[in-house]
């Protein structure tokens, strides 16, 4: 894991979990910090090549899956078929990486994987790499190991976005501000121009919203009708900009409307009527 970018306390943790491994890790951090990437990290420094688990959805409720890091969860299926493999002994360690991807994993998927979880087995090790730990069941959540990775940081995000020496001031302006501490975030949006473009976008509506009326606010709302995990992500960063605004200045009626967020968020997430939703917390 040396060549990750990770916040000091939350690598020297990492360090000691890879001395001594337990049957189950859940490594859990926002979206960006690269829980992930420090799964993968983690295997490697155990010289052990794992099998990926990934979030996927059903094609039109039919029986294909297709894998889908921003809108799929963990299956099922994938979690009836990790079953079936580790059932066997193995004589050497078996590592499986579950890459909970922008959600979490189904109900009937949980269930399934709790069982995994109460009949360990010799030389089987998991990993549930998630920004959605508290989703999980309690019973999940207290047989594994848990480690919260911090955001990287204020000096390590500069060196890394200087590392990468883009020609844009504006551009590495703009990563700074909204992926601080997130090197994985940062690295998609240095890297990925369509990505970027979108993450700017959504950026400058969140803002827009902060400071419009309640007919532009309305317009703004409107765009993202039909856009789920563009909600969530508008609702992420309208929460980050009040942060800093709470940091800045406290005040009480900044805090309830980063609630009322945090909990649109929520519904949202669960199929909740996406227009209704944000008109709620932002009109």
């Amino acid at each position: 894991m040396d060549q990750l970018v990770i916040h000091p306390i939350s690598a020297d943790i990492m360090k000691k979990v890879a001395a001594n491994m337990p049957g189950a890790l859940l490594i859990a951090g926002e979206k960006g910090v690269g829980v992930a990437s420090i799964a993968r990290g983690l295997a490697a420094d155990l010289h052990i090549q794992p099998r990926i688990i990934t979030p996927k959805k059903r094609l039109q409720a039919g029986a294909k899956l297709i894998e889908d890091y921003e809108t799929g969860s963990i299956v099922i299926e994938d979690i009836r078929a990790l079953y079936d493999q580790t059932r066997v002994k193995f004589d050497q360690p078996q590592l499986f990486i579950v890459d909970f991807g922008n959600r979490s994993m189904t109900h009937q998927a949980q269930n399934a994987f709790l069982k995994l979880l109460e009949e360990p087995q010799d030389n089987i090790y998991f990993i549930l790499a998630t920004h959605t730990a508290d989703d999980l069941l309690p019973t999940i959540r207290s047989r594994c190991q848990r480690v919260d990775i911090r955001r990287c940081t204020s000096e390590q995000s500069k060196a890394l976005l200087a590392s990468w020496k883009l020609p844009d001031a504006t551009r590495m302006a703009r990563i700074a501000f909204i992926a601080d501490g997130k090197p994985a975030e940062m690295y998609r949006l240095a890297h990925d121009d369509t990505y970027y473009a979108a993450r700017v976008q959504t950026v400058q509506d969140a803002k827009a919203i902060l400071g419009g009326t309640a007919i532009q606010k309305m317009h703004t709302i409107h765009k993202y009708k039909d856009q789920r995990p563009g909600a969530l992500q508008l609702i992420d960063d309208l929460t980050m900009q009040l942060e800093r605004a709470l940091q800045a200045s406290f005040q009480p009626n900044i805090l309830q409307q980063i609630d009322l967020l945090i909990e649109a968020h929520r519904r949202i997430t669960a199929n909740g009527n996406i227009q209704l939703q944000l008109a709620r917390v932002l009109i």
